[in-house]
């Protein structure tokens, strides 16, 4: 019974029945199974809400950007109204720091008694109270301290390095242009004023807003500057525009700090 075959003979194949069905199962299962891509209509509707979103979104980073560049700016002018106050404590009679010789503070600076134009800078003053570095006698730190820049004006002092450009102005103090040294709290070198005493300010806490810009300069100790605002003369090595977050800001006296918008401190036509 187990020779029905010769070697030469090849014995007919056939297919399980359970196995037939599994495959004509599979057939039909192909057959019934529909495939399709997206339709034009599907994926223009795709477009349109990834489109809405966005349209959505932008707006909201964008304000969280200028919201955070705001408090960034505003956190580095209250450490710079701090380091004047502190300095202020350590003088006798609460003398400010001084006397500087122009409105425009950059941020490099010197040791005290140094011949330079650097030593009428604020910086060179107050910066032991910011935790910067003291040069030796003799020696310019001639670069602003990057660690105490904020992110937006960090950016700015790469960009002024790679082209050797002179050096930005971010800060004002008040300076009158006239001769008188009751506006010139802060001093005046090449006239002789002395710094005065922060004792001498009147109302140094008060803001007055009742024709701004001008009377934002009331009181104010330190302000924000670019090219626009009215806080610095036309033609200054400054920002083209606020760089944080479409506000600048000014420290009074007391040491507090306000924000004030574009529209109220741009430089008058």
């Amino acid at each position: 019974m187990f020779s029905q075959f010769t070697s030469n003979q090849i014995p007919p194949y056939r297919i399980p029945p359970f196995s037939a069905r599994r495959a004509r199962s599979k057939i039909e299962g192909l057959k019934s199974r529909s495939f399709h891509g997206f339709t034009l209509i599907e994926l223009l509707t795709v477009i349109a809400i990834i489109g809405v979103l966005a349209a959505i979104l932008i707006p909201v980073v964008s304000s969280v950007r200028n919201k955070a560049r705001a408090v960034e700016g505003l956190n580095q002018m209250r450490q710079l109204a701090f380091a004047v106050l502190a300095y202020t404590s350590d003088q006798r009679n609460g003398t400010l720091p001084g006397p500087v010789n122009s409105a425009s503070q950059p941020f490099s600076y010197t040791t005290i008694g140094a011949t330079n134009t650097r030593a009428t800078r604020l910086m060179t003053y107050i910066h032991p109270y910011l935790g910067l570095p003291t040069p030796p006698p003799g020696h310019n730190i001639t670069e602003a301290p990057i660690g105490f820049m904020t992110g937006p004006q960090r950016v700015l002092e790469a960009q002024r390095k790679a082209n050797n450009e002179d050096e930005y102005t971010f800060i004002t103090v008040p300076f009158a242009s006239n001769d008188n040294p009751k506006n010139h709290p802060f001093g005046y070198k090449d006239k002789g004023f002395p710094p005065h005493s922060i004792h001498s300010i009147e109302n140094p806490s008060v803001v007055d807003t009742s024709n701004p810009p001008e009377s934002l300069k009331t009181n104010a100790m330190l302000r924000t500057a670019d090219k626009d605002s009215a806080f610095i003369s036309a033609g200054k090595r400054c920002p083209d525009k606020p760089i944080h977050g479409d506000r600048r800001h000014v420290a009074y006296f007391d040491g507090h700090v306000r924000s004030f918008s574009i529209a109220e401190t741009n430089r008058a036509p």
